[in-house]
């Protein structure tokens, strides 16, 4: 885990909502969340796979549409890969 993660988590919980929206499987995403977040203190929802969609290179982009009742300029992403937002 990185330094202060679980601190970050805190202290963004207090002013925004935090939503994780990963390209992993349920199964691991759960793991991972229960591990910073296990008392869901922190994060408020989680999508994961089977909100992608997968194309016809086998990559799974996230599919921001599922925000459909959110403003996606009061949003910010942080991902490691650029191409998963590219739709």
């Amino acid at each position: 885990m990185r330094p202060y993660a679980k601190e970050c988590l805190r202290e963004l919980s207090k002013y925004f909502e935090i939503i994780i929206l990963t390209a992993s499987h349920s199964c691991y995403a759960e793991k991972v969340i229960d591990y910073l977040d296990p008392e869901r203190k922190y994060v408020d929802f989680t999508f994961s796979r089977d909100s992608c969609i997968l194309t016809n290179e086998g990559v799974n982009i996230k599919d921001l549409r599922i925000f459909q009742n959110r403003d996606l300029s009061n949003m910010v992403l942080v991902d490691n890969a650029s191409y998963s937002f590219c739709y």
